[in-house]
């Protein structure tokens, strides 16, 4: 964990970061059986130095192959060489100067609410080969709408499997260009109860080929089913170069429907 520069609030940052580390400092230590020494020592040591940020920061999108080579038999050292050109590649094209030149602006879109604005062909499959076990369409059911018209997305994990990224939305008719930040904002309604028992969620991103941006769950296990709740979130693109993005819908874990409308995608200046 890390205080971020330009913080308005360092102080409470950090009392919040002291609170999290004594409430993992009470979670006992059964885990560690679980590791050699060597694993051991670079956990303790990093858990000491080093805050690595991987959502945002500049090495991205590769959270699981650096805590595989944690938990891997294999020797540490030899793991650890293997990434080093893909980071080092990383921090280098963050050290590049940026020509704002090449930032397109955005050109903004009217709030997707599927009455007046918005319908279903605004979205696509997130992968066309990978369907199984989930479907979107639109509603107009009064038990489920949120207003006239609304998304529907429906998954079951026993077919899609842990991870079901499901839609996005189709980047030829909505463009979201690279380099700046989006507020996301939307309602949303559960029609089943997740599960508390595997971790399940409904979450939303920027997403496509070129990358995942601000990855973000936005329910949680104990919402309450029917009732129509609110979500929103600031979501930086940091890749000048991406493209063919959407706005990204998916679960983890999860079986049921939920609906989704008053969609709303806008520019954020800090």
């Amino acid at each position: 964990m890390s205080i971020g520069t330009g913080s308005r609030n360092p102080e409470g940052a950090a009392a919040f970061i002291s609170l999290l580390m004594d409430i993992s400092a009470d979670e006992g230590t059964e885990w560690r059986n679980s590791f050699n020494a060597e694993q051991l020592e670079m956990i303790d040591r990093d858990k000491e130095n080093v805050s690595v940020v991987f959502d945002e920061g500049v090495i991205k999108d590769r959270f699981w192959d650096f805590m595989n080579v944690v938990s891997s038999e294999d020797p540490i050292s030899a793991s650890v060489e293997r990434f080093k050109p893909v980071f080092q590649a990383q921090v280098d094209r963050a050290n590049t100067q940026i020509d704002m030149s090449l930032v397109r602006p955005f050109a903004g879109f009217d709030v997707i609410d599927f009455d007046n604005n918005g319908d279903i062909s605004l979205f696509k499959w997130y992968d066309p080969e990978k369907t199984d076990g989930m479907s979107f369409e639109i509603t107009e059911a009064s038990n489920e709408a949120i207003s006239g018209r609304s998304l529907k997305l429906s998954v079951d994990s026993s077919i899609t499997g842990e991870w079901a990224d499901v839609i996005y939305t189709d980047p030829a008719s909505l463009e979201i260009p690279g380099f700046q930040d989006y507020r996301i904002a939307f309602d949303y309604r559960l029609l089943q109860a997740l599960s508390a028992d595997n971790d399940s969620y409904y979450a939303v991103a920027i997403k496509g080929p070129d990358g995942s941006f601000g990855y973000q769950r936005f329910t949680s296990n104990g919402d309450p089913v029917g009732e129509v709740l609110h979500f929103e979130a600031i979501i930086s693109v940091t890749s000048l170069e991406a493209a063919d993005i959407g706005i990204f819908f998916g679960a983890h874990n999860g079986t049921g429907s939920v609906i989704i409308d008053n969609i709303v995608i806008e520019r954020f200046d800090s």
